[in-house]
């Protein structure tokens, strides 16, 4: 093969990629909009779950903390360094930062 049959397949796969991203997404969104409306009945109805078709469908509560902004998290890391007896809390944290830098390589296609 050739690198000119490459990139023709390259953006023949690509195209279709691209058209089915839209059909995707509207199912995705179906899909949740009639999650929503499954679990809000379970929730009024007070019940813990259904069955249907042989499969049980539960209702599952989870608790998830609420994300912190970033210099909300930088502040509190800062003072738990310095707690914890971190000359320098500051460059501390700048190393921890740049440890998780990952190089990763991909294709631009202008038209």
């Amino acid at each position: 093969m050739s690198i000119q049959s490459d990139l023709e397949t390259f953006c023949t796969v690509s195209d279709k990629i691209r058209a089915h991203r839209a059909e995707i997404k509207e199912l995705m969104k179906l899909r949740n909009e009639v999650e929503t409306k499954i679990k809000e009945y379970l929730r009024v109805q007070e019940l813990p779950g259904v069955l249907y078709k042989g499969s049980k469908i539960l209702l599952n509560e989870k608790v998830h903390r609420q994300r912190e902004k970033r210099a909300v998290a930088d502040e509190r890391i800062f003072e738990l360094l310095r707690n914890n007896g971190v000359a320098d809390p500051t460059t501390v944290i700048k190393q921890l930062k740049n440890s998780n830098v990952i190089t990763k390589h991909s294709l631009i296609i202008k038209k």
